[in-house]
């Protein structure tokens, strides 16, 4: 299943700052745009809390 709505909007604002770091040379660019998918990626799991649903990683048990 698809996933739908801003969470899945912010997923690929992520992947696609990960896919411009690396095609960017040079080191300060590409750690902006890695922190800005870090963000983008927090966002989405906000999102997710706000709608009720988990992201995966959230849904996996804790390790002990």
């Amino acid at each position: 299943m698809a996933e739908t709505g801003a969470a899945a909007y912010y997923r690929l604002y992520a992947a696609r700052c990960l896919e411009m770091s690396r095609e960017k040379p040079n080191a300060p660019n590409r750690a902006s745009l890695l922190a800005m998918a870090q963000v983008w990626m927090a966002l989405a799991d906000q999102a997710d809390r706000c709608n009720g649903t988990a992201s995966a990683l959230e849904q996996q048990p804790a390790k002990e």
